[in-house]
């Protein structure tokens, strides 16, 4: 199951492929972070008075979820739902397809097609797993509200961090794929350019 995973990936990775994925997501990473749009980043701290959104926390424990929480007026929570059910049930997709293409490209040529080692460009699958864990487990506590369930808020803020830990793996991850393949572009233009006095 794992290697036809990895196989129909690297199928699917594709430069033209990254080149439609990369500009999709900033597109919405930048407009919910910058824009004032009904579900933005700068508008939810707007009505949450300055509070950050528990997706965008580190870590955080029930009592800091419910402060949160607590922070939005009644519409401000049904807008966070509104967002957690639409924009958000498509963006961790749409990160993990990004982040595995790109894991996919930047391996190869730095480890052979059949390793294990290829089984990396799947983390980025974890991550939406936990994304979407997440979400799941805030939608109950946003429909529940203001009935505390100390169990589903503890495992979100686990959630949360399992997925922002799993992110910068992968980011981690790109770059050292990215630094091994320079490295090895730059002794093959160094051999190249040290063969071609003799030729």
């Amino acid at each position: 199951m794992i290697s036809l995973l990895v196989r129909g990936l690297q199928r699917f990775a594709t430069p033209p492929r990254l080149l439609v994925l990369l500009p999709s997501v900033l597109v919405i990473l930048l407009s919910l972070n910058f824009l004032n749009l009904p579900f933005s980043i700068p508008r939810l701290r707007e009505i949450s008075g300055g509070r950050t959104i528990l997706d965008l926390r580190f870590f955080y424990w029930s009592d800091e979820a419910y402060r949160t929480l607590d922070a939005f007026c009644p519409g401000g929570r049904f807008t966070y739902l509104w967002g957690l059910a639409t924009v958000d049930a498509v963006l961790p997709a749409l990160m993990a397809l990004l982040l595995a293409v790109t894991l996919v490209l930047v391996l190869k040529g730095v480890i052979p097609a059949t390793s294990a080692w290829q089984r990396l460009c799947l983390v980025p699958i974890l991550g939406a797993l936990a994304d979407y864990c997440e979400n799941a487990a805030i939608i109950t506590l946003l429909l529940r509200y203001p009935t505390r369930l100390e169990a589903v808020a503890t495992a979100a803020g686990w959630f949360t961090l399992t997925k922002q830990v799993v992110t910068l793996l992968c980011v981690s991850m790109i770059a050292v794929g990215l630094v091994a393949r320079m490295t090895t572009w730059l002794k093959g233009a160094s051999c190249h350019s040290v063969a071609s006095p003799e030729m």
